[in-house]
């Protein structure tokens, strides 16, 4: 009997040392600091937009790893930690696309009553809707160690995040916009350049997705647009009421926004999430339209929907011969006079 317990005991060593071995294999265990451990999130961007958002996480209750599963560890700590939430907003990014934050797992109600390997499970709460051009890491868990070990000088206490480097490379997230760009040219020697043409401007979210935000910033339109002079049909007060805005609602923009445009001038709608649909329509009125980057299924990247409308008239030739003997006789007649003219001077 003596001599099973015996052999029980060494084998609970070995699995023990083994524990910390294959702990000290992920990453060097740093010390816990005033009772806590500490991960970094790290938030990324792409686009005109600095984001703003807060991740929170949860911890799981502790399990005691060192011990075989037949082993009852009740007992072995008593008590759950905090975990702590990381807070972005558009300040954190002025010197890069990339900030980070460090979140902190607070273990002053935890009490360790025997050494061991003690692993908690950190995961980040995805929110509850679906937001459009946001990115979460693709693992949504971490699983924190915390070591407890006898040392001559008493208990240590140390931990290390799986895999990563010791303070963590926890969450990586991002958050990707694209702006959209409508410009106007008018081509060909019948092509009114001080006429406005109206445009419709449709934007959808991805299924399942809602905003990131309340509205969108609109600019580069002219506010008081005027038609006057040209072969414009809309009238000044509808057009400035239509392009006389800054910012836009995605309900808005889903139902279609109307927009007005003559040559040369262009708007943008910056900040659309990523992944977004979009089309814009134009009445061209009779002019030959081409077009390009009008519509997309899925938005990755900045966009220009680029309008040319050409408007071309030949020449009556029929007309302009009719008028050359006319003209010539008028010529020849001209001559004439000069001609009898310097005779008489002589």
């Amino acid at each position: 009997m003596k001599k099973t317990v015996k052999f029980l005991s060494v084998v609970l060593a070995l699995m023990l040392m083994v524990s910390m071995l294959a702990v000290a294999a992920l990453a060097d265990p740093v010390a816990l600091e005033n009772n806590k451990a500490k991960f970094t999130t790290t938030f990324t961007y792409t686009g005109s937009i600095k984001p703003t958002r807060t991740f929170t996480y949860t911890i799981s209750d502790g399990v005691c790893t060192s011990e075989a599963d037949s082993v009852d560890t009740t007992g072995y700590f008593t008590g759950t930690p905090t975990i702590g939430s990381a807070e972005f907003v558009p300040a954190d990014f002025d010197a890069d696309t990339t900030a980070s934050k460090e979140v902190e797992v607070d273990f002053s109600g935890v009490t360790f009553n025997v050494p061991g390997i003690y692993e908690y499970t950190i995961t980040q709460v995805a929110p509850e809707n679906a937001v459009a051009g946001l990115t979460l890491d693709a693992i949504a868990t971490r699983t924190l160690v915390v070591i407890v070990s006898q040392t001559d000088t008493g208990i240590t206490y140390s931990y290390v995040l799986d895999g990563g480097a010791a303070k963590g490379e926890g969450f990586a997230n991002s958050f990707d916009t694209c702006d959209l760009t409508v410009s106007k040219t008018v081509t060909g020697n019948q092509g009114d350049l001080g006429k406005y043409f109206k445009f419709t401007v449709t934007v959808t979210l991805p299924d399942g997705k809602v905003a990131p935000y309340e509205t969108v910033a609109v600019n580069g339109q002219s506010a008081t647009p005027s038609g006057a002079g040209s072969g414009t049909k809309y009238s000044d007060d509808e057009m400035a009421s239509a392009n006389g805005v800054d910012s836009l609602t995605f309900n808005a923009l889903s139902g279609g926004k109307v927009f007005y445009l003559k040559h040369g001038q262009s708007l943008t709608i910056t900040g659309l999430p990523k992944g977004v649909s979009y089309t814009v329509t134009e009445d061209n009125e009779g002019y030959t339209k081409t077009a390009t980057g009008d519509s997309s299924n899925n938005m990755e990247a900045d966009a220009t929907a680029a309008f040319t409308n050409n408007k071309t008239g030949t020449v009556p030739t029929g007309v302009v011969m009719s008028l050359i003997p006319g003209a010539m006789l008028l010529v020849a007649g001209a001559a004439g006079i000069i001609l009898r003219g310097r005779k008489k001077e002589d």
